[in-house]
């Protein structure tokens, strides 16, 4: 087979392939093979991602709503103490 058939070929085949996958209905399907009883949580890693040291293991394990609210209310405190040491360096806020 010279070069130029082999590439009709495979350039036919191609397009054969292309057409069959394009004109057919993909349908992709998810096929748990693995189960899980979770993880331990990471209380210490909370409480450094949070810049709450201080915070219990029982504040950190309410369900994540209460959590969050927790977490917001102690937001404009943090900025401020952020605020105050950036400006204490001399930078502009």
């Amino acid at each position: 087979m010279t070069m130029s058939a082999a590439m009709a070929t495979t350039h036919s085949q191609s397009r054969e392939f292309c057409q069959a996958v394009n004109s057919c209905k993909v349908e992709f399907v998810v096929i748990s093979v693995e189960w899980s009883e979770g993880k331990v949580r990471e209380l210490d890693s909370a409480r450094h991602a949070a810049v709450w040291p201080e915070a219990t293991d029982e504040e950190l394990s309410v369900p994540k709503e209460e959590l969050r609210r927790k977490l917001e209310a102690r937001l404009p405190g943090l900025l401020s103490e952020f605020r105050a040491a950036v400006e204490s360096l001399g930078f502009t806020w």
